[in-house]
């Protein structure tokens, strides 16, 4: 189980207290994000229930983890990590992101590059390799500009046919 102490662990003093981890009490705050995100950027319509599943799944730290910018009831953005391995090697394990959303109201903040930062450290301090996802159409290049800054050089690229992200004007 993985435990913020002392804001330290194997590489170094935590690198940006305003990030935490997301508790139960968050859920609903978290729902309420993902509903957001959805609208934005999802391919396709949000299953509630799913979501629900996977959040309570990280917020248990059955499955990941979430780190959170804002005290409870106030959350300005989110990053949600799970444990991921290759299909194709049973034990080399890695983080990879569900999702790293910032409400509207927040985006002019460096609430996405702490979020970055953050999980890039527990990668490192976990010694385990770290694999961050844009599935957007909206300001993908300057997405993908902040995370180069970050992180580095991207790896790789996603096509997506016959679909666009974003779903404003539907049910979610």
């Amino acid at each position: 189980m993985i435990e913020q102490t002392n804001g330290t662990a194997g590489n170094g003093p935590w690198p940006q207290e305003r990030v935490r981890f997301a508790t139960i009490d968050d859920l609903d705050e978290l729902m309420a994000l993902c509903r957001n995100l959805a609208r934005e950027n999802a391919i396709a319509p949000m299953d509630e229930n799913l979501v629900l599943d996977m959040l309570v799944g990280c917020l248990t730290h059955k499955i990941g983890f979430i780190g959170v910018i804002g005290e409870p009831g106030k959350i300005e953005g989110a990053i949600c990590l799970k444990w991921g391995r290759l299909w194709y090697a049973a034990n080399y394990w890695w983080l990879e992101d569900a999702f790293c959303h910032v409400l509207p109201a927040f985006r002019a903040s460096n609430n996405a590059s702490e979020l970055i930062d953050w999980s890039a450290w527990w990668a490192e301090s976990l010694g385990i390799p770290l694999m961050l996802g844009i599935v957007s159409n909206e300001r993908t290049r300057a997405k993908i500009k902040l995370y180069e800054r970050k992180l580095g050089p991207m790896s790789g690229a996603l096509f997506l046919v016959g679909a666009k992200t974003g779903l404003e004007g539907t049910s979610v």
